[in-house]
């Protein structure tokens, strides 16, 4: 790959407009107390259960960036197979497809068995689901029997049910009766549990429990994480859970818009809802995960846009700062019913995928990872550390920009830094509004070809100087960087 290296200063004088504040954030020499532990792989992707043949065996392009992902993280990146449709589907160990439309049942599918020989094919991390909603214990029963004996190697761990929090309120599923609370939807996942984990066979953490579509109460007595493993759960089906699981998306309505929708301060008090879910779980020694994530949960065109980039960054570095330990982005419908948050279209790269690929970056080969902002304003900044020491600094300024007039920029005051030498990489693009068909994003530079996601272009690399262990980077509206610390004589 060719690089191109310039200096921060000139590239931020030819875009500044006007100067709005200055920030200071100071750098700490070792890993803070406050600082949470990185997964290997803590980003992967997660697709709609009947969606899922499509895109394995028809969109090489979205295999090839996830392949990007992959060489970041030095193993495959982890999907999960789940989403709406896993509880509108049914298995017939007969059929010799992969999942078909069942003509006697409006919104429901069939499939088979060699819709897991396509996770085989993949050979990486897989979480998959099973439908919990209609009620029928034997045919899911059946089908995780068929996923274990043709994929095994490859089940990170098993659904029962998806967004069952959701059963009665929204979908009107046969296992949910009125009022549907926490009692009974405790109960029953319990029960379903237990059932699953006889069936298996041998007793290991397996279970990705929960999977609530949202960690706060819609309605009182809603289901949540924390009843399951107070009260629902015995020792037996707390011993098979893998991890415990929600899903984050804004909950946000139709007419929300933009510039506040991308806000870090509301992506903060957003993932504040899930502080003591991650407390609760890690006091059962498990992991806390978003197994669905997106931008916004009702469909709007904001989340295709260059912002939705912007706050895919914003929103994973949060959460794993947190410390929950994986986010996996949902892929939705295709064709004309293309779910706007997808990070992929049928014959191309949407924006989305260019903060999922930048925050793989952030991420990638460090090991602790803490938030050092207050969280009250526009204005982001993490640090990633590798070996006790900091590797990078993220900066992210989630201002809105229109792409008319002036645009404004910040500057972040880096203090506390050892002797070394940056290096900057920035994700831009012209607005905050920005679609891929208008204008794609640009990461140090470079773009994502359509056909084959290959990288275009030389990449852009600038130089940082530093004076007594400070430095001063500028950051346009949405925009983000990675600061890389290369560590004088090493």
């Amino acid at each position: 790959m060719r690089h191109r290296y310039i200096s921060s200063g000139v590239l931020a004088s030819s875009l500044i407009r006007a100067r709005a504040n200055v920030l200071s954030y100071p750098i700490s020499a070792t890993v803070p107390s406050t600082a949470a532990r990185l997964d290997n792989t803590p980003i992967g992707v997660s697709f709609e259960f009947d969606v899922w043949p499509t895109y394995k065996l028809g969109l090489s392009h979205v295999w090839e960036c996830m392949g990007h992902i992959t060489e970041l993280y030095g193993s495959k990146m982890p999907i999960r197979i789940g989403g709406t449709t896993q509880d509108r589907s049914a298995y017939d160990g007969e059929y010799d497809g992969y999942i078909y439309p069942d003509p006697t049942i409006e919104l429901h599918s069939i499939y088979g068995p060699k819709f897991f020989d396509l996770i085989s094919d993949y050979g990486g991390e897989t979480t998959l689901g099973f439908n919990r909603g209609d009620n029928d214990i034997a045919n899911s029963l059946e089908a995780a029997l068929a996923a274990k004996s043709a994929a095994s190697d490859y089940l990170y761990a098993i659904e029962l049910g998806n967004e069952p929090d959701l059963y009665y309120l929204v979908w009107n599923k046969p296992v949910a009766t009125a009022p549907w609370n926490m009692s009974q939807e405790g109960e029953n996942q319990a029960e379903w549990s237990q059932a699953f984990l006889d069936a298996w066979g041998r007793y290991e953490p397996i279970l990705s429990a929960g999977n609530y579509a949202v960690p706060i109460e819609l309605v009182e007595g809603h289901p949540n994480t924390d009843y399951l493993i107070k009260t629902a759960f015995n020792s037996t089906v707390k011993a098979g859970v893998k991890a415990y699981c929600t899903h984050s998306y804004a909950l946000s309505g139709e007419d929300a818009i933009l510039p506040n929708e991308m806000k870090h301060s509301k992506t903060v008090a957003d993932m504040g809802h899930y502080a003591d879910k991650i407390a609760t779980a890690k006091s059962a020694g498990r992991p806390y995960i978003i197994g669905e994530a997106g931008f916004h949960g009702l469909e709007t065109t904001q989340d295709a846009t260059f912002a939705g980039a912007i706050q895919i960054v914003d929103k994973t570095l949060q959460a794993v700062s947190m410390g929950i330990q994986r986010i996996y982005y949902h892929q939705g419908s295709l064709g004309e019913s293309q779910a706007s948050f997808n990070w992929w279209r049928l014959d191309g790269i949407a924006a989305p995928f260019y903060g999922g690929y930048f925050a793989s970056l952030a991420v990638a080969g460090a090991e602790h990872i803490v938030t050092s902002d207050t969280g009250n304003d526009a204005y982001a900044q993490y640090v990633a550390y590798k070996q006790g020491l900091p590797s990078k600094v993220v900066l992210i300024n989630t201002d809105y920009f229109s792409g008319y007039g002036d645009r404004n920029a910040t500057v972040f005051n880096l203090s506390g830094l050892p002797r070394s030498t940056l290096r900057v990489l920035r994700m831009a693009a012209s607005s905050s509004e920005a679609s891929v068909e208008d204008s794609p994003p640009t990461i140090g530079g470079q773009t994502f070809s359509n056909e084959e996601c290959t990288i275009l272009g030389d990449q852009v690399i600038e130089t940082l100087d530093t004076s007594n262990g400070t430095a001063e980077i500028t950051l346009i509206a949405s925009e983000a960087a990675i600061v890389y610390i290369d560590y004088d004589g090493a």
